[in-house]
């Protein structure tokens, strides 16, 4: 049978029966039923799993929590508990699916009894068919990467949701998902479409060779560890802008970057004035602290150095962060102080604000290229292809 619109006739809109929910209701029927959502209502959930066989729930714990008044979530909490093997939490779900036994439906509506008999949406009902068995086999690799919360960080969690602002529980729920990192396309120089990965790669290209390259990634991995700041944070700007160099931010300052010989703002003091790079040597710069303004000329391998404008409180000339390059060699050779005090300005320019103004540049691809080493190894060996 073809694939079935499933929409909102004049006669439903007039409070007549919902065709979402007749759809739902006979797909659902005695069926082994599979769900996918982030935003249930718990009524509308147990009118759906009481007329199945068997249910699991793959849903984004969190949303649903943040979308619920306290009292909502102290429900939702318990019939997590209550029915802990047959959910599990995906981080960054969406999706809206319902898989029985030979039907499938999937579209916008949220399974909410407002979400299938007061908004305006759109399904497909499909009856039979490969769509049918792909969205089944679609769900259980979901269900694969994915696991249940345990009750520790369910209740911490749920506990830290300021009632005015639910998404900003201090406590996160953990999560095996891998996550989804594609991005949008960017024209070529030919007109023709170069993703993310592609630009990451040719700037990756700029390092003397692989190790370098390797070296600088594992610096950056080190940076997002000592910070916690993840993927999703809007403090973290890891970024392929124009020109030739690879920047980190952390809110609206670079704390890493590579390549870099002559871009960007404030006036510099130079060590090594006209500097190009030696044979198997390239540009790495780090935050430092404003307490090593005085030691900075000393540092080996230093080219120059520069003094970010006092814009926060309690800064001033003396005490603001400075950024400073270094000439690196393939290992990089920053001496244990060096980089225990770049840490300590990395995370002290997490508290300044709460996200970046910058974040729309972030590209997810070079945090995958940090954090993910099988992913690395993969863009290196095409980067810097063996002969």
């Amino acid at each position: 049978m073809n694939p079935k619109l499933i929409y909102h006739t004049p006669e439903s809109m007039a409070g007549g029966p919902s065709p979402f929910d007749s759809a739902i209701m006979s797909l659902i029927d005695g069926q082994d039923l599979r769900i996918t959502c982030p935003y249930l209502g718990i009524d509308y959930l147990k009118r759906m799993v009481e007329r199945a066989d068997s249910w699991r729930l793959v849903t984004d714990i969190h949303e649903w929590l943040s979308s619920h008044s306290e009292q909502g979530r102290m429900e939702i909490v318990d019939f997590v508990l209550e029915n802990a093997q047959r959910i599990r939490h995906c981080r960054d779900l969406h999706a809206k699916v319902l898989v029985g036994g030979t039907k499938a439906l999937s579209g916008s509506a949220n399974f909410t009894e407002k979400g299938v008999t007061g908004r305006v949406e759109v399904s497909v009902l499909f009856d039979g068919g490969e769509e049918v068995e792909e969205l089944r086999s679609w769900f259980d690799l979901l269900w694969s990467q994915t696991a249940p919360v345990s009750e520790a960080e369910l209740r911490s969690c749920t506990a830290n949701m300021a009632p005015a602002n639910p998404s900003s529980s201090t406590t996160a729920l953990s999560c095996i998902f891998p996550g989804v990192s594609s991005t949008l396309c960017r024209l070529g120089a030919d007109g023709g479409t170069l993703g993310a990965e592609e630009r990451l790669i040719n700037r990756l290209r700029l390092a003397p060779d692989r190790r370098w390259a390797e070296s600088w990634l594992d610096l950056a991995k080190e940076l997002l560890e000592v910070t916690g700041l993840t993927n999703d944070d809007e403090r973290l700007v890891m970024s392929l802008p124009q020109g030739r160099f690879l920047p980190i931010t952390i809110n609206r300052r670079y704390v890493l970057t590579a390549f870099r010989i002559d871009e960007g703002q404030h006036e510099k003091r130079w060590l090594i004035p006209d500097y190009t790079d030696p044979p198997g040597y390239a540009v790495v710069e780090l935050i430092l602290p404003g307490s090593m303004k005085n030691r900075i000329d000393g540092l080996h391998g230093v080219i120059r150095h520069s003094m970010f404008d006092a814009g926060f409180s309690a800064e001033t000339a003396d005490n603001v962060p400075r950024f400073v390059s270094f000439s690196m060699p393939s290992e990089f050779t920053f001496p244990p102080e060096v980089l225990e005090a770049w840490q300590e300005a990395a995370i002290a320019e997490c508290d300044h604000q709460r996200t970046s103004n910058f974040r729309k540049y972030h590209e997810p691809v070079v945090y995958r290229a940090a954090t993910d080493l099988d992913y690395r190894r993969r863009l290196l060996d095409r980067a810097f292809p063996t002969r």
